[in-house]
């Protein structure tokens, strides 16, 4: 943020533009890192009661995000998928304590004893626990949902977990937590989310970046899933073997099996498809999920080996042991070379996009109609600008454009041999909008349809090219 306030002054017309701007990424950073230390607070909640435990461990864990080219990057490009990281996990969370209330309510009502009033005060409690966590749990997966649709991966694996064993109060049930889910999504979403006809043309042009799955693509899937997620593995099991204090989520072995396959299937759904837009952040939600999980098996599996096995387990000795390890990884540099480059990246165009909104500013002043590609910057709030997505001559006919800000790192899709072919399926117009981009590619002049002519007037390193109309 030092370097954004100290490279080149900024025109009074724009502060209001630069600032909003900064604001706004300073925000979603923030949110982000947040993300992280959500995550951290979570896995040292539930594994230990001590605070200091919890200090140390919310540390540990954190200096491993930190210093992770596939986590920490993602701060600085502001990336949705780390809060819904954080959502997934809080979501997991709340699923497992919501199946430890069904367990304990099916375990008593099923029980037979004489003692009907005491068991009668605790089935009420059971049910009253049951249907809290069933509401919380129910609430955080809309939120995820709402977030990203990528979090829909994971609600066909849910709907089986809590349906299984198969009864009729487990059907109503489930009725319920999924009716709450999508309320949840829809109001956090209004009214956007009843635009269903945009939601399905959405992911449809989503559909488009993505191919029949190969070797490859599952190949490359499960090396990020694993550089994503094996880092964690060392320090949760020092906090979670030698940190923990009590087992606060005490599941059985069927729960463990749903928890594992709610944290993982999804990544099967994952593995279908070779995506052939920029995708090293899909296998994060993932790798999250089973940083939860992890930590909730080792926590279990501790106690379950201290309950069989009693004093022959001595996990003080491993104090020392504990002490070295903590040290060790606060000793990984906190923010890696990746990140600064990822920095550097998210900086390196800031001059050029103020000199974009000094023209845009002036071309307003001066009423000319500005139509601006997609990725460039531009001030919505300037009503000569217009963006639109999928170009073509008909935006530009005559006494309807005066000038065009194009984005060649944009439009070059349409271009390509590469890619051109799978986004040719799925884009409507898509001749037109080739046809369209081709007459402005790698020219300083150029002749539209309408026999319009257009001179290039400004080209900078980070593809932005400004046309202006030349008047006859």
């Amino acid at each position: 943020l030092q370097k954004l306030d100290t490279s080149v002054s900024i025109d009074e017309s724009n502060k209001f533009s630069e600032q909003s701007d900064k604001s706004h990424h300073f925000i979603l950073m923030f949110i982000s890192m947040l993300c992280f230390y959500g995550i951290s607070a979570l896995v040292s909640y539930f594994v230990t009661s001590s605070k200091n435990n919890f200090l140390i461990s919310m540390i540990i864990i954190n200096s491993i995000f930190l210093s992770s080219k596939y986590w920490m990057p993602k701060v600085f490009g502001v990336h949705p998928d780390l809060l819904l990281c954080f959502l997934v996990s809080l979501s997991i969370f709340f699923t497992a304590k919501y199946l430890i209330t069904k367990e304990v309510k099916t375990i008593r009502s099923d029980s037979e004893t004489n003692e009907s009033d005491l068991i009668n005060k605790r089935t009420l409690s059971d049910k009253i626990s049951s249907k809290k966590y069933m509401i919380i749990s129910s609430i955080l997966w809309g939120v995820a949902v709402a977030v990203k649709f990528s979090a829909l991966f994971y609600l066909p694996i849910l709907f089986l977990i809590l349906l299984i064993p198969f009864k009729k109060s487990n059907l109503v049930e489930i009725c319920q937590y999924f009716f709450i889910l999508f309320a949840v999504f829809f109001i956090i979403g209004f009214p956007q989310n009843f635009e269903f006809v945009k939601i399905y043309e959405f992911l449809k042009y989503q559909s488009a970046f993505s191919l029949p799955a190969t070797f490859d693509s599952i190949s490359e899937f499960f090396t990020l899933l694993y550089n994503q997620y094996t880092p964690f593995l060392p320090a949760l099991f020092l906090i979670s073997v030698f940190l923990s204090d009590k087992n606060k989520l005490e599941l059985n072995k069927n729960s463990l099996i749903k928890l594992f396959c709610l944290s993982l299937i999804p990544f099967v759904f994952l593995l279908q498809r070779n995506i052939t837009s920029p995708h090293e952040h899909y296998p994060l939600p993932i790798a999250s999920s089973l940083i939860i999980f992890t930590s909730i098996a080792l926590v279990n599996l501790k106690f379950y080996l201290i309950e069989h096995r009693g004093s022959n387990l001595n996990f003080k000795g491993y104090v020392p042991l504990t002490i070295f390890l903590f040290i060790s990884i606060l000793s990984v540099k906190f923010i890696p070379n990746a990140s600064s480059k990822v920095l550097e990246t998210e900086l390196k165009c800031r001059e050029e996009a103020r000199e974009i909104y000094s023209l845009e500013k002036s071309y307003q002043l001066a009423k000319l109609k500005t139509h601006v590609d997609p990725y460039v910057p531009f001030n919505q709030s300037l009503g000569y600008v217009r963006n639109n997505w999928f170009k073509t001559f008909d935006d530009i006919k005559p006494n309807n454009a005066d000038i065009l800000i194009l984005s060649k790192n944009y439009y070059s899709r349409y271009l390509s041999k590469e890619s051109s072919h799978y986004i040719e399926q799925d884009t409507k117009n898509f001749k037109q909008i080739k046809q369209f981009y081709e007459a402005f590619y790698n020219k300083n002049t150029t002749i539209d349809i309408y026999n319009q002519k257009w001179q290039k007037i400004k080209e900078d390193k980070c593809g932005w090219e400004v046309w202006s109309l030349v008047k006859k």
